[in-house]
C-alpha cells in the first residue's frame, strides 16, 4: 500500500491468506484464475511493504520496485481479460473478450519495453510511493487503454457480478487519478487489492 509499511504488510498478509483459502475451496477449473487474484494482489502488496523498509536507491529497493511493477504493468493488463474470458460461458461474449485479451497483451508488451529502456526512479512523496520512469509519466492515453483492457473486459462479461466489480474498480481508478495523480500506480493497486476480497465473497456465494 502507498501509506505505510505496516499497512502494506497487513493488507498483503490478509489478502494472501484469503487468496489461499479461495484457491483451496475452488473446485471448478474455470474459476481458478479468478480465485488466484487475491493471492497475487497479496504478494504485490508485500513487495510494496518491502519497498517501504528498504534503503532508498538500494538493490533491494529496486528489486521490490520492479517486482511490484511486474504485477501492475505486465501481469494485470493481460491476466484480468484472460481470467474474465475463462469465466465466460457464452460464445459470442467469449469472441468479444478475445479482443480484450489481445489488447491487454499489447499493453503489457509496451510497458515491458518502457521498463527495459527507461530508468526507474522510486520516491516517497507525501507519504506515498511514486514509481516514476525518467521523463515518462503515465499518460492519459496509456491509462485509457489500460482501463479498456482490464475494466472493459469485465463490462463485456455476461456475469453481473463481474460487471459490477468493473464499475467499482473504475470508480477507484478515477478517484486515485484525481486525488493521488503522482502516486496513481501505487494507490490504485492498493484499492484494487482490497476490492479483490469481493472475489472470495463471490465464489463463496456460488457454493
Amino acid at each position: 500500500m502507498c501509506f505505510s509499511a505496516a499497512a502494506s504488510f497487513g493488507v498483503g498478509g490478509a489478502l494472501s491468506a484469503t487468496g489461499v483459502k479461495t484457491i483451496t475451496s475452488t473446485k471448478k477449473k474455470k474459476y481458478f484464475m479468478v480465485a488466484l487474484v487475491p493471492l497475487l494482489f497479496g504478494i504485490q502488496q508485500i513487495l510494496e511493504g518491502i519497498q517501504w523498509v528498504s534503503e532508498p536507491g538500494s538493490l533491494l529497493s529496486m528489486y521490490a520496485g520492479y517486482g511490484f511493477l511486474f504485477f501492475a504493468f505486465l501481469l494485470w493488463p493481460t491476466y484480468i481479460p484472460i481470467a474474465v474470458y475463462a469465466l465466460e460461458s457464452k460464445k459470442k461474449r467469449k469472441k468479444y473478450l478475445q479482443g480484450f485479451v489481445l489488447l491487454g497483451f499489447s499493453i503489457s508488451v509496451s510497458l515491458l519495453m518502457m521498463m527495459l529502456l527507461i530508468p526507474l526512479e522510486i520516491q516517497i512523496i507525501d507519504d506515498h510511493i511514486v514509481y516514476a520512469f525518467e521523463s515518462n509519466k503515465v499518460s492519459i492515453v496509456a491509462l485509457i487503454m489500460y482501463l479498456i483492457a482490464t475494466i472493459g473486459s469485465m463490462w463485456a462479461s455476461s456475469i453481473k457480478a463481474v460487471r459490477v466489480f468493473g464499475v467499482i474498480i473504475l470508480a477507484f481508478a478515477l478517484f486515485s487519478w484525481l486525488i493521488f495523480n503522482t502516486a496513481f500506480v501505487s494507490v490504485w493497486c492498493f484499492y484494487a487489492a482490497v476490492m479483490s476480497v469481493l472475489i472470495y465473497l463471490y465464489l463463496s456465494g456460488r457454493k
